[in-house]
């Protein structure tokens, strides 16, 4: 796991730093990686409970970037999100609590949410602020195979390679690579998007399945198909070596390491070594010196204090001047270095949550008179509902049957005039479809269920002397009930 963090972190420099290369394919980024037990496959979703502590639970497996300067880190449990709720609540139907913490996010955009989290030393709330990235989102194919690919839409690399990428530049390199022919248009964006899209799922900015085999549909294969195309393939993989370059240099990694590592790839993948005109890569040789000569480039803009973009993308030529420089002691000058992170409890960006305990909790009843349903007696059927408000706008509550058959649920209360859409999930009632009368202050929502199955919800009002005074409810088994005081 902690490798995977690492490319990760990589990862999370090159998508931000490599913003102007990738023009106008670009996207919020929030330095996220969330994940719940629906990402891992069956066999191992165990596993990943016993090792890693996940569950239905979202939780931050790696944090960079804004998340990171922010003081949110790996091992986090996400609550809530822009004010949506994105923790399993028994008064909420089940569901993916992962996908619902994506759609909070990608509806806010570039404007900053509210996030609340927890952890061993309590619950905590942060604003974090999305920077501004390329749009490619990665996924990790837990593979021995020293392989990465781009979709046109995303990169995927093979876990085998990290065996290789020894070090962060190393692994910028391979990773660079693949987001230089995305961001070149070098893949079929629409073959590309069928073969591999579903892998990344609902994992925000990153994707990760781990002991699953995913079926790519041959996405590795289809690359360089066909005489003419492979011809092609050829120049792709020139110009994103050395747009790769780029990438590292604006993002602080040092792309003297570009050859070396590209020499590594050819002792591993021996094949490499030699090239004929039907491959579809030019040889490792001749890879690694073309990269030599681009380093020279890069340098001297950077001697030269110019914008690092790149010139020109085929028949690259150093000129007499950028040959002169010693691209090795400038590059490796420039190479940014992490700092080691505050433990985030000195960091003051997160602020310690403190649950508004009622001192005398208030306690409410109400009677469900049956109203429509298979059976009407007469008179007719009055269950009793009982209140308990734990904290502030939020309880237990359980409705009594005759017989001492009972309902255990829990409820909400919010202001009158606010909605409850994304704070509950019902099933059965819309409770934004529930009008309060004037003389109500508040309005709120109960939902209950029984091992046998059944399901009752009900919404109601809350009167200004504090009283549930009226409201419906609704069950699984076609009956309805009205609330009364």
């Amino acid at each position: 796991m902690e490798e995977w963090r690492r490319v990760f972190a990589v990862y999370s420099r090159l998508r931000t730093g490599g913003v102007e290369l990738c023009k106008t394919d670009l996207k919020p980024f929030w330095g996220l990686w969330l994940a719940d037990q629906s990402v891992f496959s069956n066999d191992d979703r165990d596993r990943a409970k016993r090792f890693l502590g996940i569950d239905q639970k979202v939780f931050i497996l790696a944090a960079s970037g804004p998340a990171a300067n922010a003081g949110l880190r790996a091992g986090d449990v996400v609550s809530k999100i822009d004010g949506v709720i994105v923790e399993p609540q028994t008064w909420m139907s089940q569901g993916s609590y992962l996908q619902r913490a994506s759609d909070v996010l990608a509806k806010a955009d570039m404007r900053p949410v509210e996030i609340e989290i927890s952890r061993s030393q309590g619950k905590y709330s942060v604003t974090l602020t999305p920077d501004v990235g390329c749009r490619y989102p990665l996924t990790i194919l837990p593979d021995e195979q020293i392989n990465a690919g781009a979709t046109g839409n995303a990169i995927v690399i093979f876990s085998g390679i990290l065996s290789v990428a020894n070090t962060d530049d190393e692994l910028a390199y391979v990773i660079g690579h693949e987001l230089a022919h995305n961001a070149l248009g070098h893949p079929g964006r629409s073959k590309s998007n069928e073969a591999v899209g579903g892998v990344i799922g609902a994992v925000i900015d990153i994707g990760i399945l781990l002991g699953t085999r995913i079926n790519t549909r041959g996405v590795f294969t289809q690359v360089g198909q066909g005489e003419g195309r492979k011809a092609y393939s050829q120049d792709f993989e020139r110009e994103a070596d050395y747009m790769s370059l780029y990438f590292m240099a604006r993002s602080g990694f040092d792309a003297t390491k570009a050859a070396d590592m590209q020499r590594k790839l050819g002792i591993v993948t021996p094949g490499n070594l030699y090239s004929n005109y039907t491959a579809t890569h030019p040889s490792t040789p001749e890879r690694a010196a073309n990269l030599e000569l681009a380093i020279q480039e890069v340098a001297g803009k950077v001697f030269r204090h110019e914008p690092l973009v790149p010139t020109q993308l085929a028949n690259q030529n150093v000129t007499t001047q950028d040959a002169k420089i010693d691209a090795v002691n400038i590059l490796q000058h420039q190479v940014k270095v992490e700092p080691k992170r505050q433990a985030p409890e000195q960091i003051s960006a997160l602020r310690p949550i403190v649950a508004d305990r009622i001192s005398s909790p208030a306690r409410w009843s109400a009677l469900l008179t049956h109203v429509k349903g298979r059976t009407i007696f007469s008179p007719p059927t009055v269950l009793q509902a009982e209140y308990l408000e734990i904290e502030e706008g939020r309880g237990s509550s359980r409705v009594v049957y005759p017989g001492n058959y009972i309902l255990e649920g829990e409820f909400r209360i919010q202001p009158r005039d606010q909605n409850f859409k994304g704070v509950v999930a019902s099933r059965l009632i819309d409770p934004d479809n529930f009008i309060a009368p004037s003389n109500s202050s508040q309005k709120g929502f109960a939902s209950y269920s029984n091992t046998d199955g059944t399901v009752m919800e009900c919404s109601f009002s809350v009167s200004n002397d504090s009283r549930i005074n009226q409201g419906t409810c609704s069950d699984n088994r076609g009956n309805q009930y009205r609330v009364s005081n």
